[in-house]
């Protein structure tokens, strides 16, 4: 029993062998590319969130280190074995010249332990308040750029009493650098935090506390700038209290979720998280030791958007790769049809051959050498036939070629 065999066009043929080729070696590179690229975009992020990390905690420390000196350096100024006096015009010019040098103050302050009080605050005009401890006396006096003092109120009774104020309490129960969490201004309606340093006597004993009231607005803008990727979270914390962040919204439960995890994680900690069936990176620094220990500067990234770019990368990858391969497979097809095309006419000139129909020889030559080779052959030949022709007539030939073909089928059929 015999099977006839399938016959496929030569163009279609090379042109589904090209099409597989290359199918298989473009899934191999995209593959490799793939996660070669995911590689290296993943430790590029991971150096630039370093890189971010370390600028984001120096900004902040310049941001706030000016508070920690001005209050130190402050303190051992006004820090005698008597008493303090916060009348002396020094002292205000000094607490409204400090505000003026550093925009991110808010208000500057004394209180000492007879209750007596004195504070700068920052405005269109600066305003300095003196309370008087023992007779609970307020005066407010208007400073404008010139140093053009003005009294605004004089004599009014005031109940407030720094003694009693947290940052009083924290600094002289510390006896060092208190920071407060961070909460909204009475003046301003403006979030911030306040930190404050002890006066020592000579003694060793607190006479009183200065203390600093710090805006985080400037900050903020800053960690908005940093553009990592569209949904980063950039956050600075004090335990489970947000400082200040990159975020609007920062009463969300993504964010309560992360914040959480930045203050139980360890220092320096980097993780993956997942939350609502999204996966992220994690990466927490401290910040130096002039903070407190709970301060932390936190970092979360979604993992989709770490590997945003070498996703980008491979579409376009995609798209080149079948763009050559379709302007690839229109090559070969014509190729293939520009072999295929004489070697049809050779089989089309040797059946007219075999009828002895030798008039028309092939004219139009192949680009092919091989090709060529064999249409010169078989015109070689159809001359040849012609030739023989004028010696032995073609009719006679032809009937003695159709005798051979009839006695051959009829062989054939005998062996069946």
């Amino acid at each position: 029993m015999s099977f006839k065999q399938k016959k496929f066009y030569f163009p279609v043929l090379v042109g589904f062998l090209f099409f597989l080729i290359f199918l298989i070696s473009f899934s191999i590179l995209i593959f490799f590319s793939y996660h070669h690229n995911t590689k290296i975009m993943s430790s590029l992020t991971s150096k630039l969130t370093k890189s971010v990390s370390a600028s984001v905690v120096n900004k902040t420390e310049i941001y706030l280190k000016p508070a920690i000196l001005f209050s130190q350096v402050t303190s051992k100024i006004v820090s005698t074995g008597e008493s303090i006096n916060l009348k002396e015009e020094m002292l205000r010019a000094l607490l409204i010249e400090t505000l003026r040098k550093n925009s991110q103050f808010s208000n500057v302050y004394i209180g000492i332990e007879d209750g007596s009080f004195l504070m700068a605050s920052q405005g269109d005009l600066m305003n300095a308040k003196y309370i008087d401890g023992k007779n609970k006396k307020e005066h407010i006096i208007q400073v404008d750029s010139e140093g053009v003092q003005t009294i605004i109120k004089k004599d009014n009774v005031s109940k407030y009493d720094p003694r009693g104020r947290p940052w009083y309490k924290g600094a002289k129960k510390s006896k060092g650098i208190f920071w407060t969490p961070p909460y909204i201004f009475f003046t301003s309606q403006k979030k911030g935090i306040t930190v404050s340093v002890p006066i020592f006597r000579k003694d060793n004993t607190v006479a009183g506390v200065i203390g600093v009231d710090l805006l985080l607005d400037k900050l903020e803008e800053f960690l908005k700038t940093i553009d990592i990727s569209p949904h980063t979270v950039i956050a600075i914390q004090s335990g489970e209290h947000l400082l200040s962040s990159n975020v609007e919204d920062e009463e969300n439960e993504f964010i309560k979720a992360f914040i959480h995890e930045a203050h139980v994680g360890a220092k320096g900690m980097k993780k993956d998280l997942s939350f609502d069936k999204n996966e992220y990176v994690f990466q927490q620094t401290p910040l130096s030791d002039l903070f407190p220990e709970s301060w932390r500067y936190s970092l979360i990234i979604p993992k989709k958007e770490l590997i945003r770019e070498a996703v980008e990368l491979n579409k376009t990858l995609i798209i080149i790769s079948f763009f050559i391969l379709g302007v690839g497979l229109v090559l070969i097809v014509i190729n293939a049809y520009s072999i295929s095309r004489p070697l049809r006419e050779v089989s089309d000139q040797l059946e007219k051959i075999s009828h002895f129909e030798l008039e028309k020889l092939i004219t139009e030559n192949s680009q092919v050498e091989e090709v060529f080779q064999l249409q010169k052959s078989l015109n070689t030949m159809q001359k040849t036939l012609n030739s023989f022709s004028h010696y032995i007539p073609q009719k006679v030939v032809k009937s003695l070629v159709e005798r051979k073909r009839e006695d051959k089928i009829e062989e054939e059929d005998k062996k069946k």
